[in-house]
């Protein structure tokens, strides 16, 4: 009998249908609603009924929306998972329904809501796990730690005598521009581009914007306000959230509590003057916040693979890829990192294991690799040489942009007119530095102690790969 089958029927009793919801996990979905109300009414200095109803509904139609997938693959729920695919499938939908249906947000809404409150109903009985108090730390640790990073955002202004100065990221005009344009019954094709009139829409992040647009809808706000008030915290809070759901579906609650201490408490170096300041991770995603997202969704994914390659359902496995190909659809540079990642592991835990699929992941990474030209030729992703050519232009720009900074001095030596191969370690140890932080050292630790103790799993692997992917940036 398989670890979730065990599970499923020495805690039966301890479970919930999902048409219902726990006392904890009814004052999750409150407090959620509640933090929203306060975000999007500080960015946008006015409160009103239309949104209010619609924040108050939206984490019960995300828990419902999550809880059809989980019920139809029959897969272990609980409230993180289910709100985290409950945005996924939600924020899809919707951006299908603007690529192809030219008919008003209304009617979509109604669709919605008919489909989250009927679907169910024709599934089979699922149960999902009610929220414990550490779950509910969990929401609540991610609702307030979104609030601290996005404190400049939830109040974008400032007042200096008779000047406005707005304090978010420039970028966030550009986002505000692309929310009105799906606000009418028109489809984006038919809008077009948002620069050009006459040319056709951009291959971009559609799906991140689709619940804002609802929002931005119902409540008559205007569409700056609903980003800096909305998309971007509500995206910070789901960051969080994912963080807790995967430790809690890898190791345990508590594993997902610490989970989400390290990836959503602990400031990167940047933060501290020790980092370069480009590579801040906070920074960088709240000014991009598409990349809140496609986090978020690529972890949901990995959750499903992980557990399918440990109870050997390829249908989970499968399910996972699938969520995985979605986050192209939410940041294609998330999707660019994330996915080669969860397409290796699904490929090396197809059950039943043969060491022939060792075979087929180094045919696709061979196969990747000699794409690299291709894509690098018309323009698509990184512009990737493994002769290092590309470095020295690279690092001579991080070098000159330390200048100033408590970091200047470690940067210098890239100025030189050939700093390659002569300095490649201080560049390996600058780029560990800038995108781990403190867990450059402690990730090592923890795999050494997992090797000692003979705990090392297949997921293990994840995070050594990514750094390989990470070491790209080095050509």
């Amino acid at each position: 009998m398989s670890r979730i089958e065990k599970l499923a029927k020495t805690g039966e009793q301890k479970q919930q249908a999902v048409r219902g919801l726990d006392s904890h996990g009814l004052l999750a979905c409150l407090l959620i609603s509640i933090f929203l109300i306060v975000w999007i009414t500080l960015a946008s200095k006015s409160l009103n009924f239309g949104s209010v109803v619609f924040l108050f509904a939206l984490p019960w139609v995300l828990l419902r929306a999550g809880a059809i997938v989980t019920a139809a693959l029959r897969f272990p729920s609980f409230f993180a998972l289910d709100f985290l695919l409950g945005v996924t499938v939600t924020s899809v939908a919707v951006m299908s329904w603007k690529f192809f249906v030219p008919v008003s947000l209304w009617v979509l809404l109604v669709v919605l809501l008919i489909a989250v409150a009927t679907i169910p109903k024709l599934l089979p009985r699922h149960r999902r796990d009610p929220l414990s108090a550490l779950g509910l730390l969990s929401v609540v640790v991610s609702l307030v730690a979104a609030t601290g990073w996005s404190q400049d955002l939830i109040f974008p202004t400032n007042s200096i005598d008779d000047a406005i100065v707005f304090k978010p990221w420039s970028d966030f005009f550009v986002h505000a521009t692309f929310m009105p344009r799906s606000l009418g019954a028109d489809t984006l094709s038919q809008v077009g581009n948002y620069e050009w009139k006459g040319l056709p829409a951009i291959f971009y992040h559609y799906a991140s914007y689709s619940i804002p647009i609802f929002l931005a809808k119902m409540g008559s706000l205007p569409a700056y306000a609903t980003v800096v008030g909305f998309w971007a915290p509500f995206g910070s809070f789901l960051t969080g959230l994912a963080s807790y759901a995967l430790g809690r579906a890898i190791w345990s609650q508590g594993a997902g509590i610490a989970a989400l201490v390290a990836t959503f408490l602990i400031p990167d170096l940047c933060l501290l003057n020790i980092a370069h300041p480009t590579y801040g991770y906070f920074w960088l995603q709240h000014v991009a916040p598409g990349g809140l997202y496609g986090v978020a969704i690529a972890g949901t994914a990995l959750i499903l693979i992980n557990q399918g390659v440990r109870e050997g359902r390829r249908a989970w496995i499968a399910s996972g890829v699938m969520v995985g190909a979605l986050v192209v659809f939410f940041k294609i540079q998330i999707f660019a990192a994330a996915f080669p990642l969860l397409v290796s592991f699904a490929i090396v835990g197809w059950p039943p294991r043969k060491p022939w699929q060792w075979l087929i992941l180094g045919g696709c990474v061979a196969v990747g690799v000699a794409l690299l030209p291709l894509a690098n030729r018309f323009y698509i992703g990184p512009n990737v040489r493994f002769d290092l050519s590309g470095s020295v232009w690279y690092w001579e720009v991080l070098a000159k942009m330390a200048n100033g900074t408590p970091v200047e001095s470690w940067y210098r030596v890239f100025n030189d007119a050939h700093p390659f191969p002569l300095h490649l370690p201080q560049a390996i140890g600058l780029l560990l530095i800038n995108a781990l932080g403190i867990f450059a050292v402690v990730a090592p630790l923890v795999w050494l102690f997992v090797a000692w103790r003979k705990m090392w799993e297949a997921s293990e692997g994840i995070p050594l790969a990514a750094i390989a992917i990470l070491f790209l940036h080095l050509g």
